[in-house]
């Protein structure tokens, strides 16, 4: 969990002066998260319903639709074939948060920087000619689901899947990501994927035991990606991180190779600057594309030329 890795590296920055988590210690009653968030959750059907019903009617959408929440999930599309990952790293200039907080004020954007960030890296993936879809992944942390007095460093967290059209504003992103991750269905869809991972075991074990059968006929891989964000800008690191040199504090977050189809972003800010890190397949998108495309995202002079403004025109009227 990135919470632990922070609480780890600083213990390690610090290793000269002491022993062990540093002061204030990370506080942990449970590793049983799940079990602690649903019987919370039980306390108000309603809003579990709610959840519920939202996430069946978002996934059968998805799967209506032409965009999808995770094409690399479906069986025999593009991982009948090894892929490795390849891995970009990018650094913004040392006063981009100021700068883009500056912008944010003078545009009247009542935005968080994640989203204005998220925002402007799909604008200038879909620029540079990658084929993004219609809809992002965003991992969000599943702890505010847990009852009063029970806190947990596991890896407790959950995926929420949001519509990011061309031409969408960072108002309209804003609102839909708010609107998932202040729901129950962050919890639902995580209880969901554990019931589906535990059915592909069977279906793998299946599988092996069924070996004679002829396999399936390949597809040709589809080009389009998933952009999944795993957003870590509120990581305490110029607190907790004691920094040899903190003028070129680097912290690379490789994030797990999951799929051909999905790009995975780890967004941290260090020092006043955005650092990404970009996980993916060089066989669905060029390498030297992605660290363009990162670049040019991470660029104020960027940001001002997508036209945002206070009330989102822009991307009201490309969204319909």
């Amino acid at each position: 969990d990135a919470y632990v890795m922070v609480e780890i590296l600083a213990s390690a920055s610090c290793a000269a002066k002491r022993i062990g988590f540093l002061d204030p210690q990370p506080a942990v009653n449970t590793n049983h998260p799940f079990f602690w968030a649903l019987v919370h959750a039980l306390k108000n059907p309603v809003a579990l319903t709610s959840g519920v019903r939202h996430s069946f009617v978002s996934r059968l959408g998805n799967r209506r639709g032409a965009s999808s929440i995770a094409p690399s999930a479906r069986i025999g599309d593009d991982n009948r074939e090894p892929h490795t990952a390849s891995y970009v790293f990018v650094r913004s200039e040392p006063d981009f948060v100021a700068r883009l907080k500056e912008y944010r004020r003078q545009s009247g954007m009542k935005v968080s920087l994640p989203v204005l960030l998220m925002s402007s890296i799909c604008d200038s993936l879909r620029s540079s000619g990658v084929d993004i879809g219609d809809d992002i992944e965003v991992v969000t942390d599943l702890r505010k689901y847990l009852p009063e007095g029970r806190a947990t460093l596991a890896n407790f967290v959950s995926v929420v899947s949001v519509q990011c059209r061309a031409g969408t504003s960072p108002q309209q992103l804003g609102a839909a990501l708010a609107a998932e991750i202040d729901s129950m269905s962050p919890l639902v869809n995580a209880v969901g994927s554990l019931g589906v991972a535990v059915l592909r075991r069977l279906w793998a074990a299946r599988s092996r035991v069924r070996r004679q059968s002829p396999p399936a006929t390949a597809r040709r891989p589809s080009k389009r990606v998933v952009v999944s964000f795993s957003d870590l800008t509120k990581l305490p690191m110029d607190t907790r991180v004691q920094w040899a040199d903190p003028g070129i504090a680097e912290l690379a977050v490789a994030l797990p190779f999951t799929s051909p189809s999905r790009v995975s972003l780890s967004v941290l800010a260090l020092r006043g600057e955005i650092q990404v890190t970009a996980a993916f397949s060089a066989d669905h998108v060029d390498p030297s594309i992605m660290r363009q495309a990162l670049h040019r995202a991470l660029r104020l002079e960027f940001v001002e030329d997508r036209g945002w403004t206070a009330r989102g025109v822009a991307g009201d009227n490309a969204s319909g």
